[in-house]
């Protein structure tokens, strides 16, 4: 969901002047600590005095936490490397969405990979939103691993937990298209 909103920001973002401004804005919930960002939730929700906590409310602090990194790192994407590559494909006569399925999308399909790997990994090793904000229900592995620790100090299922976790990633990783991994050398 934020590669979505991100990307729908950084189409927003495309007739704006200012990139400097956008940029902080946009970049603003990554830089504060992710406590102000489940404050700022609970507070909109005081006039209610009903939160929904769960699953539910770590999805929505993860997508308004991460749509702005992914808006900026889109724009990024775009503007280096496709500087000129679209206005080109477009100056012979291709069409807005022949330039997107045969120039856009091949260039930039490692690096939205990438990208992708990055928001989720950010958002599988999230620890303080779904503490603060899951409910008292295991939100994530990182709290179940430190619940498994701390209520019953059961450090072999928490390793075992922190190793599926890595094993996951990792796979996830080596999944990323061949554009990603560095050319061999020799």
């Amino acid at each position: 969901l934020a590669m979505v909103a991100g990307f729908f920001l950084c189409v927003g973002v495309q007739g704006w002047r200012d990139r400097t401004v956008s940029d902080l804005v946009l970049l603003a919930p990554n830089v504060m600590p992710p406590l102000f960002l489940c404050l700022s939730l609970l507070s909109w929700f005081m006039p209610w005095r009903v939160f929904p906590y769960g699953l539910g409310a770590v999805i929505v602090a993860h997508v308004l936490l991460n749509s702005g990194l992914v808006a900026v790192s889109l724009d990024r994407m775009l503007h280096g490397r496709l500087a000129g590559l679209g206005e080109t494909a477009w100056l012979m006569g291709a069409s807005r969405g022949s330039v997107w399925r045969d120039v856009a999308w091949p260039v930039l399909r490692a690096d939205v990979s990438c990208l992708f790997l990055f928001i989720f990994s950010i958002c599988l090793t999230s620890f303080s939103i779904p503490l603060l904000l899951g409910g008292g229900r295991w939100a994530t592995l990182e709290v179940a691993i430190f619940e498994l620790i701390r209520s019953s100090g059961e450090w072999e299922k928490s390793v075992m937990l922190a190793a599926c976790q890595s094993l996951l990633l990792f796979m996830l990783a080596w999944s990323l298209p061949q554009a990603f991994w560095p050319a061999p050398r020799g």
